[in-house]
């Protein structure tokens, strides 16, 4: 069964947007991806959420994600997403992440268009995506026998796993250890062995010689008679 040492990794973040005549909608962004890691190149599943606060239906027709420098992450059309006075309209979106834009962060911004006009965040949002070269690792079954999967600093790494006391090593794992025999062990046992031998082999010669008596002593008699 494979194994995974890696925590789902889900970020999420809320902005919101106005719109002509004061009107006024929140938004919530998040994503979730794929092996529960969000690595360069990994499928991520986005969903957005847009509540109207107002008393007037609005048309959400396109959702927009790019990062800081202009990369797109998401963009999707939709024809004629009403969503009603009051209401709230959920998108899912699946699309690939781009590399971070520095270290382990990916810079972006969510725009949405409501009512044929685009409106974006001010400020970036920001979320831990790991570069594809750092990524040894997504099941501990990629890693040698002795080792396990583990979320690094700036990645996954096969991390040589460090057992306790009467443990030890295996299958990804530290499995305890059973009884350990010794030499003296062994040889107790053998002596016991050797013991119960000698003892029956006696009880036998005793039972033979039981019995030849017994034999003897009977012709004995007839002969006798």
């Amino acid at each position: 069964m494979r194994q995974l040492f890696v925590i789902m990794a889900i970020f999420s973040i809320f902005a919101v947007f106005a719109i002509p005549a004061s009107a006024t909608q929140m938004a919530m962004v998040g994503a979730q991806c794929n092996y529960g890691l969000c690595f360069e190149n990994n499928l991520a599943n986005w969903t957005f959420a847009v509540e109207n606060t107002e008393n007037v239906s609005i048309n959400v027709s396109r959702i927009r994600v790019v990062d800081i420098v202009g990369v797109p992450v998401v963009d999707s059309n939709f024809n004629a997403s009403i969503v009603p006075s009051g209401q709230t309209a959920v998108f899912s979106i699946i699309s690939r992440l781009p590399p971070p834009t520095r270290g382990t962060t990916l810079y972006f911004k969510s725009c949405f268009t409501v009512n044929d006009k685009e409106f974006c965040e001010q400020n970036p949002n920001q979320a831990t995506v790991f570069a594809l070269r750092d990524v040894k690792c997504l099941f501990s079954d990629n890693c040698a026998d002795t080792e396990a999967c583990a979320i690094t600093a700036i990645g996954t790494d096969c991390m040589k796993l460090d057992c306790a006391n009467n443990t030890f090593a295996q299958n990804h794992t530290c499995a305890t250890r059973g009884p350990i025999i010794t030499l003296g062990d062994v040889n107790l046992f053998l002596i016991i062995i050797i013991v119960l031998v000698v003892a029956m082999i006696i009880l036998m010669v005793l039972l033979l010689r039981r019995t030849k008596a017994a034999r003897r002593h009977d012709h004995r008699g007839h002969y006798s008679a």
